[in-house]
């Protein structure tokens, strides 16, 4: 099995809770915690996750932004944490911790009329086609290099880009 696969099925089991039997179709819901240890600096490593795009840089190098970091409860891992920060960057907004929405005065316009359930769909493929937009130019077309840096197999970032028309 491809290190890529494995990862991408240990993240499924971390993310979703939820793993598949070998020789099964159907996804189990499991309740696993991981204990780990190292020898790296893991200070270095996330402030290197940090990262940020010039523009955005002096937005979230802001007292108020590091604030609402440092006080904000991350209680899995520092992936959240480098998740919460890309969706900020994309958005171009600042959004409180643990909160999945934009608010419309930021741009993202909602149709209250419209059902919760199309609302969110639309969100998040408007979403996802953005950042897989970016995605594609941040690693020049590349898309084993920008699905490694997704965190996702290459063959599940194809199908994305297939459903949002994009191509690579």
């Amino acid at each position: 099995m491809k290190a890529a696969a494995t990862v991408t099925k240990l993240l499924r089991a971390l993310e979703a809770r939820e793993v598949r039997r070998v020789g099964s179709n159907a996804y189990r819901s499991v309740n696993v915690r991981v204990v780990a240890a190292t020898n790296r600096d893991l200070r270095t490593d996330v402030n290197s996750s940090l990262r940020a795009p010039k523009e955005a840089a002096a937005q979230l190098r802001s007292p108020e932004f590091l604030a609402q970091l440092r006080n904000a409860a991350w209680p899995r891992n520092v992936r959240e944490l480098r998740n919460y920060v890309e969706r900020c960057l994309i958005l171009r907004t600042i959004e409180p911790a643990f909160d999945g929405r934009a608010s419309t005065e930021e741009g993202l316009a909602v149709d209250p009329t419209a059902s919760y359930t199309s609302e969110r769909d639309r969100a998040m493929a408007d979403f996802e086609r953005k950042y897989f937009k970016a995605l594609l130019r941040l690693h020049g077309g590349k898309v084993a290099r920008a699905a490694g840096a997704a965190g996702m197999d290459r063959t599940y970032l194809y199908r994305l880009l297939r459903r949002h028309d994009i191509e690579p």
